[in-house]
């Protein structure tokens, strides 16, 4: 009787555990809110290199991005529909967040510190 009795129990911890994963799968198919991702995320600090309007790209010379492990560079990054990048200029000392969005490096937010 003892036997079946923890069978039973064990039985019942892989339903829950195989419930949790299921809804846990669920959950990461399910777009993931841009802003609510940010939030948390650190200002970086960095200089426009380059820009492109017709892309919805910049070029940011940067300091190391805690949040995304990587160290400091220049590389080019997408800008979300929210960021407006027109009255940017190459020079200018910006001040950003950046996430991966669908596999791409997006700047969430910018603003000059000139």
């Amino acid at each position: 009787m003892r036997f079946y009795a923890g069978s039973a129990a064990l039985a019942a911890s892989i339903g829950f555990v195989l419930t949790q994963a299921a809804h846990a799968d669920n959950a990461i198919s399910q777009p993931i809110s841009v802003a609510k991702a940010v939030s948390t995320i650190a200002y970086t600090f960095g200089e426009i290199k380059g820009i492109d309007t017709g892309r919805g790209t910049v070029t940011l010379k940067h300091g190391p991005i805690e949040s995304l492990g990587m160290p400091d560079m220049t590389m080019i990054f997408h800008v979300a529909k929210s960021v407006q990048i027109t009255s940017l200029k190459v020079g200018d000392k910006v001040r950003f967040k950046a996430n991966k969005v669908q596999g791409a490096f997006v700047v969430t937010e910018l603003a000059t510190l000139n």
